[in-house]
């Protein structure tokens, strides 16, 4: 019995998405069953604006998202939309490609005998941001990690690091 009322359910369920996904096209096309006209929205692959002569630097990036960004701190946020702004803005030392460790901002690296201590050769042409336009030193990289394992920061998860 409890198997009649779960396919009935699925019938159900299914005759519902039906309706509303026929309803929606419906939707996409005129009163009189013909497709509605295209407008000028640029598409993906064109832009309102073209500028000549490759990538400009300067103007205004507007980007859309789903939610509110909690802020933009890459020790204290964990909203994956404030992350893919952090990971546009910031710089990690390593990543992984295909499973294996690359270099980002450290362009070689040696785990100690211990398995607990790590050096990393950094590169040389990172810099900060204006307006502190500067290169990056290794007491930068310290800093974070000793920022990133406050308990302020996100020093609960990261105590072992």
């Amino acid at each position: 019995m409890q198997g009649e009322d779960t396919a009935t359910g699925r019938r159900t369920f299914l005759a519902a998405v039906g309706g509303a996904a026929a309803t929606a096209m419906a939707g996409c096309t005129g009163g009189d069953g013909t497709p509605t006209e295209d407008t000028d929205v640029p598409s993906a692959t064109e832009s309102a604006s073209t500028p000549e002569g490759g990538p400009q630097s300067g103007g205004t990036l507007r980007v859309g998202f789903e939610s509110e960004l909690t802020g933009l701190d890459p020790h204290q946020t964990e909203s994956v939309v404030s992350w893919v702004v952090v990971f546009n803005v910031c710089e990690t030392l390593l990543t992984f490609e295909d499973g294996a460790p690359a270099g980002r901002l450290a362009t070689d690296w040696e785990i100690g005998d211990d398995g607990r201590t790590y050096t990393f050769t950094l590169t040389e042409d990172a810099r900060f941001h204006p307006p502190v336009d500067r290169g990056m030193t290794a007491e930068d990289v310290v800093y974070s990690f000793e920022r990133m394992n406050q308990e302020a920061a996100m020093g609960a998860d990261l105590s072992a690091v």
